[in-house]
């Protein structure tokens, strides 16, 4: 009898474990808390903290004048939304966003973590504005 109801409590456990490891997990993919439409970001999403948090880290290496990439420069709002091809108001549509949540971008760098991607996709929807 302890026995059963030892084991029945240790399903228990694990079984909530894994719940909360799967809505971890959801989380981290999409860039969502499950159940709440909102995003795991707790950046503002503007242009400023965009270029702040990922672009003068993790593209101006490349995407500057002399660098690899010196072709698709991201060194002015303009640039970055000439040449990341963002389409204002639809993240799914703007390469920025896709190369980075595929991780095509940053090249020879660590893919960017869920709450960066999520900024990302946050100020395109918002409408990709300078500010």
């Amino acid at each position: 009898m302890k026995e059963n109801i030892f084991l029945m409590l240790l399903v228990g456990l694990l079984a909530s474990c894994g719940m909360e490891i799967n809505k971890k997990t959801l989380q981290t993919q999409s860039g969502e808390t499950p159940g709440t439409g909102q995003t795991s970001t707790q950046l503002s999403a503007t242009f400023k903290t965009v270029k702040e948090k990922i672009i003068n880290v993790s593209c101006l290496r490349c995407h500057k004048p002399g660098g690899k990439a010196s072709d698709w420069p991201f060194t002015s709002y303009d640039e970055v939304i000439s040449f990341g091809g963002i389409a204002a108001g639809n993240p799914n549509s703007s390469d920025f966003y896709n190369d980075i949540l595929t991780g095509n971008m940053p090249q020879g760098a660590p893919q960017l973590d869920a709450t960066l991607v999520a900024l990302v996709k946050d100020w395109i929807q918002a409408g990709a504005l300078n500010n």
